[in-house]
């Protein structure tokens, strides 16, 4: 995963946030919000290799200490993402 490059058409989410923020965002959010689906699939296909190659993240902590590992992030942009996961939940 790499969490650096050109960031557009986020709208107010890019102003409010670090591009890196925005960007660890739009890769762990899906994972969080679809593991349900990406974990039936994964049990329905054994000896696949598939669990190795999509993490499983359970929580907005899964997610959050995912990406920090993944993205470099700060103490201020886990922060950030936390508060935009737990609204993704939300909707």
């Amino acid at each position: 995963m790499v969490c650096w490059g050109f960031v557009g058409g986020f709208g107010n989410l890019r102003m409010q946030q670090t591009p890196t923020t925005v960007l660890a965002y739009r890769w762990v959010a899906p994972l969080l919000i679809e593991n349900v689906a990406t974990t039936a699939y994964l049990d329905q296909s054994p000896g696949s290799g598939l669990r190795a190659s999509v993490p499983e993240i359970t929580s907005v902590g899964d997610a959050v200490m995912f990406a920090a590992v993944e993205c470099h992030l700060t103490a201020l942009q886990q922060a950030k993402l936390k508060k935009l996961l737990i609204v993704a939940l939300k909707d």
